[in-house]
């Protein structure tokens, strides 16, 4: 794996001991990386607070899931000091809250032309200035990918985002562009609602929010928690989508699908997701 990536897409030598990832955009459209001879400049991304600051734990076969990862800022646990920074906004410059991207350590770095696939070391949210941060990190090839972003938006590259730490100490910086709403160029935007209903009954069941995805798309867009009345009030693209999941441990609630739907131009879309209740195991579902 090369060490810099494209300036539309990838990482960039900002110093000797900083390198920046930046969305690029390379011939054959896959994230990619650029020689460390094509350096370019970027402002520093606004700090986080030692209350964000979380250490992400021992892994059990290479995944992490649970409260200390997550935060705005994670240590990854490992006895390096390199780091990587990633900023979420518009084209725009609007920064993004509430991204969650995974960190994984891919060992042996691939070729340029092949996908990352690694070993997940930690996930890491964005804060209200749209940054996140992964710390303590072994000198090595990474690869970022997402793994929550609010459904309000849709970045305008499905990642993975490659990258390489060659020097303890190292900084990369992955800035990753989003549209200015759910719609990508060429689409539009149409408001609507999701209501969530009890699969058996048909009862509203508020407080639960969903995962939803594009079609053939791996990107899982997370909405806000739907109200008493099951509604989740939003803005979708027209085009297909599919309703995946539910955010975290839900148990006993599953959602009863598959369910796909495409919103049409002009028309407000409203779509009904019967969820099951489980009795194994006992739990609340929603509020």
């Amino acid at each position: 794996m090369p060490r810099i990536a494209s300036p539309a897409r990838g990482l960039v030598l900002l110093s000797a001991t900083a390198v920046l990832l930046v969305p690029a955009c390379t011939g054959d459209a896959t994230p990619g990386m650029l020689p460390a001879d094509r350096a370019t400049t970027a402002s520093a991304p606004a700090t986080t607070t030692a209350a964000d600051t979380t250490t992400a734990p021992a892994t059990t076969n290479g995944t992490t899931r649970d409260a200390t990862s997550g935060g705005t800022t994670v240590s990854a646990g490992q006895n390096g000091e390199g780091s990587i920074v990633i900023v979420s906004e518009t084209l725009a410059g609007t920064a993004i809250p509430d991204v969650t991207y995974a960190v994984d350590r891919v060992e042996p770095c691939p070729e340029d032309d092949a996908r990352p696939d690694g070993r997940e070391l930690l996930t890491v949210r964005t804060n209200n200035a749209g940054t996140a941060t992964a710390t303590d990190l072994d000198p090595g090839c990474f690869s970022v990918r997402f793994d929550r972003v609010p459904a309000s938006y849709y970045p305008l590259e499905e990642g993975p985002f490659p990258g390489i730490i060659e020097e303890d100490g190292e900084t990369g910086l992955l800035r990753v562009q989003f549209a200015q709403g759910p719609a990508r160029s060429g689409e539009a935007a149409v408001s609507g609602a999701l209501r969530i209903v009890d699969s058996g009954s048909g009862e509203p069941i508020g407080g639960l929010g969903l995962i939803l995805a594009r079609c053939g798309s791996q990107i899982p867009l997370a909405t806000s928690t739907a109200a008493e009345d099951g509604t989740i009030q939003l803005s979708l693209a027209t085009t297909c989508y599919e309703v995946v999941g539910l955010p975290g441990s839900t148990a006993p609630c599953s959602v009863e699908g598959p369910i796909e739907f495409t919103p049409d131009v002009g028309r407000a879309f409203s779509v009904e997701v019967p969820i099951e209740r489980s009795d194994d195991p006992p739990g609340t579902c929603g509020t």
